[in-house]
């Protein structure tokens, strides 16, 4: 296939599990009826070398946004390195994107 940015020689990461695992984690979690419409915020701690050069240049944040309808907020630096994320939405909401926003992390090898 088709070429894709790049750079370093790293690895390239296959995330195609990552992403049908995600899908069944979506269905798992809209079944349970504990987690549908109950409000969720969820602090996350991402690398903010993740952040700045695949997360949010790639669009995976909006996306993650827009496909498990939550907001996503930046906070600044917390820790060297690290950058505090909230997620504010439903219980599933939160889940999925807690998950979908560990395949971008995974992204960046």
């Amino acid at each position: 296939g088709g070429g894709g940015g790049g750079g370093g020689g790293g690895a390239v990461v296959d995330i195609r599990p990552l992403i049908v695992a995600g899908a069944e984690v979506e269905v798992l979690l809209a079944q349970n009826p504990q987690c549908g419409p109950a409000p969720s915020q969820l602090l996350l701690l991402l690398p903010e070398a993740a952040l700045q050069q695949v997360l949010i240049p790639s669009g995976h944040l909006q996306e993650v946004a827009r496909r498990c309808q939550v907001r996503i907020d930046l906070a600044n630096e917390a820790v060297q390195g690290f950058r505090q994320v909230m997620l504010t939405g439903t219980l599933l909401g939160t889940a999925a994107a807690t998950y979908w926003m560990q395949v971008g992390i995974a992204r960046c090898g």
